[in-house]
């Protein structure tokens, strides 16, 4: 299990994926990796946010 903290919330993330060039700069960890979020598939980007939707209590 991992536990990976996000300074952004799911609501940023669902913005830039409507409109990337309002938020060019965000990188996220993907599978052991960082990726800018832009970049990413739209699928890969619907996992990011849904995962970052769940908080660590």
């Amino acid at each position: 299990m991992q536990i990976q903290p996000n300074i952004l919330d799911a609501e940023t993330l669902r913005e830039a994926k409507e409109d990337p060039n309002a938020h060019p700069g965000i990188v996220v960890r993907v599978a052991g990796y960082c990726a800018y979020f832009n970049d990413l598939q739209p699928m890969v980007q619907d996992e990011v946010s849904c995962r970052t939707s769940h908080g660590a209590e």
